[in-house]
């Protein structure tokens, strides 16, 4: 595979080749080789994937609401299955025995890994920053000791909304600044990721104001759906389709 390694020097790198095939609605395999090298050559250490350590995996575990904000395949795709593999598929994937020196990570570790991968292939920096939060959201939500930090971020945070509001509305802007500067505080809740609790604060509504028009529609889509099945039943199944490609001469 002439997978390109990554690098941070100017101009953007190209998309690297990534052959993928797919599995279910949701998940793909890695078909070929994917080699990723970190810091950018000469110094860095080369980590050669198998695609048998990727043979299920979503790609970048982005919700449908947020496909406004970033789709699950794109430049990302690359960073999203290195993340995979350093934190561990949810499958029944073999890993490695022992991987590069360089890249024996902790979670946390390999969140800030992702996050330079990111910024490396091209994504813009305020993206690869939310996008690195969100992943050290995961990981601190799958790790008991910090769960209950994240859990007590979210009641602080839906209080601070809530005095935003109630500033507004009965015009106490002492509330209202108040509110806006609790982000910082509640951020170390987070941790040693403080700068990813400061950054979720701030996004936090603004990814739900951007949202929710789009979840409405597509719940009103599903309905029309449901609709249509009821007035229809019996619809066709899909024809099966075959797990291994069929080669050309043999259609």
């Amino acid at each position: 595979m002439d997978s390109t390694p990554f690098s941070a020097d100017p101009p953007p790198p190209q998309p690297m080749r990534i052959v993928l095939r797919q599995v279910d609605d949701d998940e793909f395999s890695l078909e070929e080789r994917l080699v990723v090298t970190w810091p950018p050559s000469p110094e860095g250490a080369t980590l050669v994937i198998e695609p048998e350590w990727l043979s299920r995996t979503d790609l970048a575990s982005i919700p449908r609401f947020l496909g406004w904000f970033a789709r699950r395949h794109g430049r990302h795709t690359a960073a999203s299955l290195v993340h995979d593999l350093l934190v561990g598929n949810d499958d029944d994937s073999p890993t490695p025995g022992v991987l590069p020196p360089g890249w024996q990570l902790t979670p946390e570790q390999a969140d800030v890994r992702f996050r330079d991968l990111l910024q490396a292939s091209g994504v813009p920096p305020v993206r690869s920053y939310l996008m690195w939060t969100a992943v050290v959201a995961r990981t601190r939500w799958y790790t008991a000791g910090q769960r209950l930090g994240l859990i007590l971020w979210g009641i602080v945070a839906a209080l601070g909304s809530a005095l935003v509001v109630w500033g507004l509305v009965d015009g106490a802007w002492w509330a209202v600044l108040l509110g806006l500067l609790g982000p910082v505080p509640a951020a170390l809740l987070w941790g040693r990721q403080f700068p990813a609790g400061v950054i979720a604060g701030y996004s936090l509504w603004w990814a739900l104001f951007g949202s929710l028009p789009g979840w409405l529609a597509y719940k009103g889509y599903q309905l029309v759906e449901w609709v249509v099945a009821l007035v229809r039943p019996g619809s066709p199944a899909p024809s099966p389709q075959p797990v291994e490609a069929v080669p050309y001469e043999e259609r």
